[in-house]
């Protein structure tokens, strides 16, 4: 641990990672009296940049991340295509530290459960945090830290757990 050689030769920290993923959904029911529709269920683009990336490992680097996508849904309040885009997370964080301390600030998903993109998942359906609901779409918007020196770990949390990011 520590050691360029742990990578085998991989940059693990680039300057600059870019990211994108798309998950289609066919829905077509009979009974609705509505035509048959393909929207994306989940569709993201995600950036992150270093600008403070030191050579050597464990001394510390900083990273911005946004991940920017469209929200796919038959609900009234998608009017237009511009209804359906999002932020989904954007945080600063500083992080490669010893014993894998970091700290982070923005809107993110805080650490609970699984994050798994399917929403449905009996790990996150029916769930709530404050009293708000809690999926993978329910992102806060606050301040983390956390050290994961091995086995041991905690992760400490401050947030506004409001469902609307502008709330």
């Amino acid at each position: 641990p520590g050691t360029a050689g742990r990578y085998d030769g991989i940059q693990p920290h680039p300057d600059v990672a870019v990211g994108a993923s798309l998950r289609l959904a066919y829905v077509d029911t009979a009974d609705d009296g509505r035509s048959a529709s393909v929207f994306p269920m989940q569709s993201d683009f995600q950036l992150a940049v270093r600008p403070y990336n030191p050579a050597g490992l464990n001394g510390g680097r900083l990273t911005l991340y946004l991940d920017a996508g469209f929200q796919g849904s038959r609900g009234e309040e998608f009017d237009g295509f511009a209804d359906r885009a999002f932020v989904r997370e954007w945080w600063a964080m500083f992080h490669d530290l010893p014993y894998q301390l970091y700290a982070r600030a923005g809107r993110f998903l805080p650490n609970h459960g699984w994050r798994l993109a399917d929403h449905t998942t009996f790990t996150r359906s029916g769930q709530a945090i404050f009293g708000q609901p809690f999926d993978f779409e329910r992102q806060v918007t606050g301040v983390e830290v956390g050290i994961n020196p091995n086995y041991l770990y905690a992760h400490a949390s401050v947030f506004n757990a409001a469902d609307q990011w502008d709330q």
